[in-house]
């Protein structure tokens, strides 16, 4: 049986659990940045065994809400997920990817002013028969509009449902983020059994590891820490 190419949370979330898994690692800290926090969260919640901590960077948990919850300023942030459901939409990830992300960028992160040769070394590893698809799939899929592959509806179950993350975790969330605003890491801290600390970046917007690589770091030591003499 041939494998869907799928950007779902419950996919990517599942690679790394059998990522770590294969490689034998332990005491694992996740740190990971939008579709990698998500991963992140799928593993501290339903694979905790081998991870010690998750430093979350510019993603939320637990927003799987139907829109008719979502505020429509968040909904207007993520207008380019609607865009995809369309025609033109995915004809625009197809055949105009690079200038679509250009703009996702600027709007995402007002205050950085990142390069021309930042944005072309990002934009050259787009360049694959992957990117566009599984990337379309992957907002569809998030907003019921396409299913999810059949070895991964357990953990789509589970996941609908918010289940708790079991490891400690620290959130850095950009003030300035305009694609996952800061209200989508507000007020979560009954879904982290092992603590939450949520740490809000003036003048940072959504690349966070390009924007305050510093405020990353000392994140990092902290969670060893918090290992270390847990």
């Amino acid at each position: 049986m041939q494998t869907l190419r799928s950007g779902a949370i419950a996919a990517v979330g599942k690679d790394l659990a059998d990522f770590i898994e294969a490689l034998d690692l332990q005491n694992v800290l996740i740190i990971g940045r939008d579709w990698g926090v998500r991963a992140g969260y799928v593993v501290g919640a339903l694979f905790p065994e081998r991870v010690s901590g998750l430093l979350a960077l510019s993603a939320g948990y637990a927003t799987s809400k139907p829109t008719n919850e979502l505020p429509y300023e968040l909904i207007s942030a993520y207008w380019y997920e609607w865009f995809v459901a369309t025609g033109q939409g995915r004809e625009a990830m197809v055949n105009d990817r690079r200038s679509l992300c250009h703009y996702l960028w600027k709007t995402w992160s007002p205050g950085w002013a990142f390069t021309d040769a930042e944005f072309q070394t990002a934009a050259d590893s787009w360049e694959n028969e992957d990117w566009a698809s599984i990337s379309v799939h992957a907002y569809l899929q998030r907003w019921g509009e396409a299913v999810g592959a059949e070895e991964h509806q357990k953990i789509e179950e589970q996941l609908h449902e918010n289940p708790p993350i079991r490891v400690p975790t620290i959130m850095l969330q950009g003030e300035e983020d305009a694609d996952n605003l800061p209200i989508t890491s507000e007020s979560k801290e009954q879904f982290f059994l092992k603590g939450y600390e949520r740490i809000i970046l003036p003048g940072v917007g959504h690349f966070i590891p390009r924007e305050a690589p510093d405020k990353v770091l000392e994140a990092v030591q902290r969670l060893v820490s918090i290992w270390k003499f847990s």
